[in-house]
């Protein structure tokens, strides 16, 4: 009778604060200069209102996410998935786990913005519930032109039930 190895099931993907020890691996993922600077964002975590975290996978981290949280309201400040990792769904989940924490943490409606032509973010965004719900013409800079900047709205208790 021959021994049969079983394989381990991977770990499943897990949302983890983002702590001083990731700025090395931020630095890379940030490297690219379109989105907010990473420091920015850096300067951000350190106000109360901040809340970011990275998602693991295999114990690797492939994204991060920031937000700030002021009572029932938060607002997403920038979501990134690691170039070697996109297309595979790990930006809408990292998302769909960081507004379920949020919901369950008190915040009832998150906000957003995204530049009108960045149609793959609005299509991730609408599939996790979120709807327009205005739009600031000529907003962002691009290039000689102006590009308006899409507003968009989700009520957190759709993530409680997910």
């Amino acid at each position: 009778m021959t021994d049969r190895v079983i394989p381990r099931p991977a770990a499943a993907p897990a949302l983890r604060p983002l702590s001083a020890a990731d700025e090395s691996w931020l630095q890379e993922l940030y490297s690219d200069t379109s989105g907010p600077s990473l420091a920015f964002l850096l300067t951000l975590s350190g106000q109360a209102t901040s809340r970011a975290w990275r998602l693991l996978v295999a114990e690797q981290a492939v994204g991060a996410v920031w937000f700030r949280h002021i009572d029932t309201e938060v607002e997403l400040i920038d979501m990134r998935i690691d170039t070697a990792h996109r297309n595979r769904g790990f930006g809408s989940l990292m998302l769909r786990q960081a507004l379920q924490v949020l919901a369950k943490s008190g915040a009832r409606v998150c906000y957003l913005e995204v530049r009108q032509s960045n149609t793959v973010a609005q299509r991730l965004y609408r599939q996790l519930g979120f709807e327009q719900s205005g739009c600031r013409r000529h907003y962002y800079s691009a290039g000689a032109q102006r590009e308006d900047g899409i507003l968009m709205t989700l009520k957190l208790e759709k993530m409680i039930a997910v």
